[in-house]
């Protein structure tokens, strides 16, 4: 198993230090948001773990005890408003804007 995407995996951004690096190359409008929490790396994790790490028996029957867990946990999860409520994230999403000149 591999480490994250490795690799081709250099930088693990915050969203503070994307945030500064698009100020400082210039865009405007800038807004970064946090995208699911607890529930939702916890699906993640556990899907990850079926599919990368059991044999292919064991995958079978897994899958089929795991996926409504999984859903469950997609569903109970909502992603916070800002990153001062959870630390834990899946990802982040977000736009910006380059003005014109």
């Amino acid at each position: 198993m591999s480490l994250h995407e490795d690799p081709y995996d250099y930088y693990r951004y915050t969203p503070y230090a994307l945030e500064e690096i698009f100020k400082r190359i210039g865009f405007i409008n800038i807004v970064i948001k946090p995208m699911g929490r607890y529930n939702a790396a916890m699906a993640k994790m556990m899907g990850l773990w079926v599919s990368k790490y059991l044999w292919r028996n064991k995958k079978k029957i897994m899958r089929v005890i795991v996926k409504p867990i999984i859903n469950y946990l997609y569903k109970k999860d909502k992603a916070p408003g800002d990153f001062k409520r959870s630390t834990m994230v899946v990802g982040l999403c977000g736009t910006v804007r380059k003005p014109i000149l």
